[in-house]
């Protein structure tokens, strides 16, 4: 990660590049607290968490890693070509197929029976044939399809692999990896979310608590997966409101 951080530093736009490179930009924001916590591009006392814990947990790294299926569907595809396919035929049926695995795992068993159950496409019963006949098809057929035309494939492999890879405690011990921050944290979780489950983010408030930092935590009871902090937005809004202008409250009259 330090690496990361020396590149950045010699760029002209050093968060957009950070972004880049860390594919959860939450990643991004525990690991400049613990690696370098004077420089965070914004305020220096205050992190948001949302959705973030130290490290991808087993159940995320079978669905992304290398030896998972959604960069297997891309790798498995013949116009992959082993990475080198600019200026031919670009691998879009690999990538389509890895974005409907992957857009899968953003939602919950709730929000998929709420949103689609089993209805059907235009008609009152199935077709018995390869033909779409179920609506959540057609709705991941059309996230692929819309995915293909803005995404490279390769940067999709990379990004996803950088996330596996993505360790903030680096195996060791989470709380002696905190050792040191200066800040405040707010932590945010969703009940649904099954990528980045609550169990993690309450390990890491632990760890955080151990050092005796501030941390403000609270989960949000939503049923949208992993895709809440896109919709719960009015929520979210108000937590981190508040958490800032308790801050400056404290700044300015003192603890």
């Amino acid at each position: 990660m330090r690496g990361h951080f020396r590149l950045m530093g010699h760029h002209h736009n050093g968060f957009s590049l950070g972004m880049q490179l860390f594919q959860d930009p939450y990643d991004l924001v525990l690991a400049f607290s613990v690696q370098i916590p004077r420089r965070l591009v914004s305020h220096d006392d205050q992190r948001i968490v949302d959705q973030g814990p130290g490290n991808g947990h087993p159940l995320l790294l079978a669905a992304g890693q290398f030896i998972g299926p959604m960069p297997q569907a891309i790798m498995s595809d013949p116009d992959w070509q082993n990475g080198d396919y600019y200026g031919k035929s670009i691998p879009a049926r690999g990538l389509a197929l890895s974005r409907m695995i992957g857009h899968i795992t953003y939602m919950s068993d709730k929000s998929m029976d709420e949103k689609f159950g089993r209805k059907l496409i235009g008609k009152e019963r199935v077709g018995f044939d390869f033909s779409h006949d179920f609506e959540v098809e057609n709705y991941l057929k059309y996230r692929s399809d819309s995915f293909v035309k803005r995404f490279d494939a390769n940067s999709y492999l990379y990004l996803t692999k950088s996330l596996d890879y993505f360790d903030l405690a680096e195996d060791s011990d989470l709380t002696a990896t905190f050792k040191g921050v200066k800040a405040s944290f707010l932590v945010i979780s969703f009940s649904s979310d099954w990528l980045y489950p609550s169990y993690q983010s309450k390990e890491m408030i632990r760890a955080l608590k151990a050092n005796d930092l501030d941390v403000s935590d609270c989960e949000i009871n939503c049923s949208y997966g992993h895709d809440a902090f896109l919709i719960e937005i009015e929520g979210q809004s108000r937590l981190i409101s508040h958490f800032l202008n308790r801050l400056s409250k404290e700044k300015i009259y003192g603890k």
